[in-house]
């Protein structure tokens, strides 16, 4: 059995450590390839992994227990076009609660029409996580909704049918 190459490299600790050099492949009929060995590899321990906190699960938001209430609000946002916002929040839900002094700052200036507390029974299906954002036109009819706690998407989200022009 032939000895197996390998190159010197400097480990962590300053130890030189033996890295393997893999021998050249040879196919029939097919010309070997030439070989230089595999590059030393840079970092012999596992790479540190930057802690940049814990990654956004793409806006769920906090999912709805069935035991738990939750507030929903409505505010009038376009006159011209009778459009409606209705918000489905709780004050148990911290995505939700990240978010309301965005949403409260771009609905400043509309017509609040109350809120309330529903349970699970009055609670309407499409609403599977919070917050939750619904646009109802004058009929009360969904026109779109939202499900984000990102103040950004939140505020794009509301002004799209607040300042609607003929």
């Amino acid at each position: 059995m032939k000895a197996q190459r390998s190159v010197l490299q400097k480990g962590k600790d300053g130890k030189n450590i033996a890295i393997p050099i893999n021998p050249p492949v040879s196919n029939l009929g097919t010309p070997p390839v030439s070989n230089l060995g595999t590059p030393p590899v840079s970092n012999l321990g596992t790479p540190p992994v930057a802690n940049l906190g814990t990654p956004p699960v793409a806006n769920l938001g906090t999912p709805l227990v069935n035991e738990k209430m939750i507030n929903v609000n409505r505010w009038k946002i376009n006159d011209t076009f009778g459009y409606y916002l209705v918000t489905y929040t709780a004050t148990w839900c911290g995505p939700c609660q990240r978010a309301k002094p965005h949403l409260l700052k771009t609905v400043e200036g509309t017509q609040h029409l109350g809120s309330k507390e529903i349970g699970r029974t009055k609670r309407p299906k499409h609403v599977k996580f919070i917050p939750w954002f619904d646009v109802l036109d004058s009929s009360d009819k969904i026109i779109e909704s939202l499900q984000s706690s990102d103040p950004k998407q939140i505020t794009q989200f509301i002004q799209k049918y607040r300042f609607v022009e003929f």
